[in-house]
Order: structure tokens, then C-alpha cells, then sequence
């Protein structure tokens, strides 16, 4: 009877250990299905490229962006590429001498040229430098046929005005350098306009005659609305401040 009943419990415990073994199988094949279906729903991994952005990538193929959308020399751009393998990386635009390395993609990779600029390369794009101004003696602030400053309406307030540089018809890229109390009178579809540089410390730029935000960052790129239409059509960037030798450099295009 003690054997009978010595049997019937170990009978017992092995029906455990097997429920258990039972119940820990089906815990593990539960657990590898779904990581399996979370991988077949989501080929795709999140990367960080070099710059911060956060770009999607297959397995086995790259991608690339091009922040200027091409081989577009007047304008520093950056190129942002990940391979097959999911690693990124940042190229940007940039110049020696008068040299520029432009990088552009081409069937999602990227690739690079050396441009020569014709006049010169300043901070990963070519300018062309408004050698062939005209310059013009007590203009003062009035702006003609435009009826004064780009903000539209009268005259530019000026204590005193230093040198004046026309450029003419605005159809092409200029670059120049001006000092405080300079001007900047250019013609833009058969308007005139006045820019006036008041003030300038080591970062901003203080032009009257460009809209309603007068404060130009250094390296910032502005696109205005010079004829109130809805539609930026002037294009502005302070490009260097020399508080050494009281100089602005400028750049001012066409949108």
C-alpha cells in the first residue's frame, strides 16, 4: 500500500514537470512569432545621417538627398547619403581658392566635381564680384521711379550718405562690399530701389530698404517680396561683417 502510494505521487510530479515544460514551450514560440512578424511588417530601419536627419533605408539600397538639388554652383549645398548598410554620412560644398567642390546625386549616390568659379569661390558657392557698377554722387535716399526704399513708401532717413553703388538692372548674381552709410540703388523690373546699410555689429546687418525685417544674420539667406505680390523675387545675404575694417559683404540676386 506505502509502494502503491509512493508511485502515485511521483506519478504525479512528473505530470507537473511536464505541464510546466508544457506551458514554457508555448511561452518561447509565442515571443519568436512575434518578433518574427514585427520584422516582416517593417523591412525598413530609422538611420541618423551625419547631419542629424533622420532618413528610412532597405536593406541593400542607398539613398541620397541634395539640400541644393543639384550642381547648383551659386549656392552652398550639402549632400546626405546612406549606403546599402544603413551608414550615413554628410558632404558639404566648400571651396579652395577659386576652386569649388560641388557634390550632387546622381541614381541615388553621390558624387562630386571641381568647378573652377570665374571670379571667385567664397564659402562653398562661386560669386560673381559687381566690378562694373556705376558710381553716383549725391543721390541721396530717394528712389526715383520705385518711390524710395524696398519697404515702399518714403524716403530713406539717413543722417549721411557715403558712397553709392548702381548696379543697374538686378539680372545676374553681385556681390560687393559696402561700408556704413553706403547705398545700393538697383533696378528691378523697371522699378528702382534704395538699399541703405544703418548699422552693423558682429553678427547682423542693419539695411533700411529691405522690407519690414531690417536685422540680416551673417550667412543667413533671405528671399524678399520686394513688390508686395506674394512672391518672393529678391534675393539677399550678408556673407562676411569686418568690424576691422568697418565692411559688409553682400550678396544680391534674383529668386
Amino acid at each position: 500500500m506505502k509502494q502503491e502510494r509512493y508511485t502515485y505521487l511521483e506519478k504525479l510530479k512528473w505530470k507537473e514537470k511536464i505541464a510546466l515544460g508544457v506551458f514554457v514551450l508555448s511561452v518561447f514560440s509565442v515571443i519568436v512569432l512575434g518578433v518574427s512578424s514585427i520584422s516582416k511588417s517593417n523591412p525598413t530601419g530609422a538611420v541618423i545621417g551625419a547631419g542629424g536627419e533622420a532618413g528610412v533605408t532597405q536593406t541593400g539600397v542607398s539613398i541620397c538627398s541634395d539640400s541644393d538639388e543639384g550642381k547648383e554652383y551659386s549656392l552652398k549645398g550639402s549632400v546626405n547619403y546612406c549606403d546599402a548598410d544603413g551608414n550615413c554620412l554628410k558632404k558639404i560644398d566648400s571651396c579652395s581658392d577659386s576652386v569649388l567642390t560641388e557634390y550632387y546625386c546622381k541614381n541615388n549616390e553621390y558624387f562630386y566635381e571641381n568647378h573652377e568659379c570665374s571670379d571667385y569661390c567664397d564659402e562653398g558657392a562661386c560669386l560673381s564680384v559687381a566690378s562694373d557698377y556705376k558710381y553716383r554722387v549725391g543721390r541721396g535716399g530717394s528712389g526715383g521711379s520705385g518711390g524710395g526704399p524696398v519697404d515702399g513708401g518714403s524716403s530713406v532717413a539717413s543722417p549721411a550718405i557715403g558712397e553709392t553703388y548702381d548696379l543697374g538692372e538686378l539680372n545676374s548674381e553681385n556681390t560687393l562690399e559696402i561700408s556704413k552709410t553706403d547705398q545700393i540703388i538697383f533696378d528691378l523690373n523697371g522699378v528702382e530701389y534704395t538699399l541703405y546699410l544703418q548699422d552693423f555689429s558682429q553678427t547682423e546687418a542693419t539695411i533700411i530698404g529691405a522690407g519690414s525685417d531690417t536685422g540680416f544674420v551673417v550667412n543667413e539667406d533671405n528671399r524678399l517680396d520686394l513688390n508686395n505680390d506674394g512672391t518672393s523675387d529678391f534675393y539677399l545675404k550678408v556673407r562676411r561683417i569686418s568690424t576691422a575694417s568697418g565692411k559688409v559683404k553682400l550678396t544680391l540676386n534674383l529668386v
